[in-house]
């Protein structure tokens, strides 16, 4: 048996950002998200479709970065969730409440459930994956998605799809010590699980198949 070797030489998921390929909006066709400074991620981004003309743009940081308090355009075409926090005007009682998307309303009724006070509050929209497989900074729909086994792999770009392979495929796998970060570290367990690995690789075969 043949065994291959990975070797984690410090890998993130953000140096796969400077094209992700994606399903248009209008079209359903393949379209490209562009970030020209990954890994930082800070300049404009555009997605652009070649078929149908679809064009836009966003100076959003990567969705969950830490720095992305808030969603105001919208660029964002994934879901959102509306948070709303205040204290009670009442009697000062901390109060939270979420509000599922898409975007309704601005404002919506806050109670609180120890005095029965209630304010009509802002929400603050955020963008929000919900789980599924996007782009970090438009929300739209990944192209290299299959599912495996009941569980969703996904990818970028090719690039990101070869670099699953090869950690997969890899019968032995080296971490340097500064890894801890790194993608390889990032990937679920079902993923690397040698059960799985069949099944996963057959999925990136069919991912790598030229398609349109």
């Amino acid at each position: 048996m043949q065994h291959k070797r990975f070797i984690d030489n410090g890998t993130y998921l953000r140096q796969f950002m400077g094209n992700i390929f994606v399903v248009c909006p209008k079209c359903g066709r393949q379209a490209t998200v562009t970030c020209p400074d990954p890994p930082r991620c800070l300049r404009t981004k555009t997605a652009v479709c070649t078929h149908c003309g679809f064009n836009e743009k966003t100076n959003h940081p990567i969705l969950n970065c830490g720095n992305n308090k808030k969603s105001t355009g919208f660029s964002w075409k994934g879901p959102v969730i509306g948070i709303v926090s205040r204290r009670c005007g009442y009697c000062g009682r901390h109060l939270q409440k979420q509000v599922r998307g898409p975007i309704r309303a601005n404002t919506t009724l806050l109670k609180c459930p120890g005095c029965g006070y209630e304010m009509s509050e802002s929400i603050n929209w955020r963008p929000t994956t919900d789980g599924k497989a996007l782009d970090p900074f438009f929300g739209l729909k990944l192209w290299f998605v299959r599912s495996v086994r009941g569980n969703e792999l996904w990818a970028y770009n090719r690039e990101h799809l070869n670099f699953i392979k090869r950690l997969v495929e890899a019968t032995h796998r080296e971490q340097r010590p500064h890894s801890n970060g790194t993608l390889s570290n990032r990937l679920p367990k079902w993923m690397l699980n040698k059960k799985n690995r069949p099944h996963v690789l057959k999925a990136i075969q069919k991912l790598e198949t030229p398609s349109e």
